[in-house]
């Protein structure tokens, strides 16, 4: 169990860098973060991406690799939420 626990972390680690640092791209974890604490189901921030609620929770999985558009487009929307914007 140690060593399955290890390998788990280490891919989630090597996922990490690749997705964040060497591509610069959101990865899932961090999509489904700000996704929980703009406090909208999965459906609603879909909604406002103009995408499937499907295609987020593929994201959120690490299924799909997350595209730049979508990160700046929910950067948009945190803005919105937080009042920066309107």
């Amino acid at each position: 169990r140690t060593y399955i626990r290890i390998y788990e972390r280490y891919n989630s680690l090597v996922e990490f860098f690749h997705l964040r640092v060497y591509k610069g791209l959101m990865t899932g974890k961090e999509f489904k973060i700000k996704r929980v604490t703009l406090d909208m189901t999965q459906a609603q921030i879909a909604a406002e991406l103009g995408i499937q609620a499907n295609t987020v929770s593929r994201y959120e999985t690490g299924d799909l690799t997350i595209p730049k558009t979508v990160e700046l487009a929910l950067e948009t929307i945190e803005a919105r939420a937080a009042g920066h914007i309107d």
